[in-house]
């Protein structure tokens, strides 16, 4: 009998990590990857699952959402442009906490100028809408924090006041 080096069984491993046919389980292992810091094997996990999924439904939702965190953490521009893309083909699908969700994950990572275009997206989709007011003065914050007058701006003229 001829034993694999440990290189290979680990690669092996880390191969068979997210692969199989039951999205529900790739989600899961994606979100417990996401959880566990590790972004990069979490997106192959949910990119895996979005790939035997339907574009529809619940359990789609999930994987994509997971899929939008994961990004949010590697490329925040691209998670931005791809979560626009997908609440433009799934309007029915994206609410406010979805719009949350990846903002959240945006302004955790410094990411202020991609999370106020998802605010000033949120706030055409649900005018009016506390959640969305709530994201603006978050971003706002956060941009005042970081000494971006631009972004402060920006998101003075969605409506953040600010206290000066």
């Amino acid at each position: 009998m001829r034993l694999l080096p440990p290189a290979a069984l680990t690669l092996g491993l880390v191969l068979s990590a997210c692969s199989g046919s039951d999205p529900k389980a790739m989600t899961a292992e994606g979100t417990r990857k996401l959880g566990a810091g590790d972004a990069k094997a979490a997106l192959e996990c949910f990119d895996d699952a979005l790939a035997h999924l339907q574009p529809q439904g619940g359990d789609f939702l999930r994987a994509s959402m997971g899929r939008f965190q994961a990004l949010a953490r590697l490329e925040p521009k691209r998670a931005q442009t791809e979560f626009l893309a997908f609440h433009v083909a799934h309007p029915n699908d994206v609410k406010e906490a979805e719009f949350k969700l990846v903002v959240d994950e945006l302004l955790r990572r410094g990411s202020v100028a991609p999370a106020t275009d998802l605010i000033e997206a949120g706030q055409k989709a649900f005018p009016n809408s506390p959640l969305m007011a709530q994201l603006l003065k978050a971003a706002g914050d956060a941009a005042k924090k970081s000494g971006d007058p631009a972004a402060v701006n920006k998101l003075k003229g969605l409506g953040y006041a600010g206290d000066g």
